[in-house]
């Protein structure tokens, strides 16, 4: 992937670790998972 796409990428999940980790917990119980909005 091109260098820019990486980076912004990296910012998006960095902004919504917090989001991420809960939809982590919420995949392995294979529960519904909540919707994180988009990088704009």
């Amino acid at each position: 992937m091109p260098k820019r796409i990486v980076s912004l990428v990296l910012e998006w999940a960095f902004e919504h670790r917090q989001e991420l980790m809960e939809d982590w917990e919420l995949a392995k119980r294979r529960e519904q998972l909540k919707s994180i909005k988009p990088l704009v």
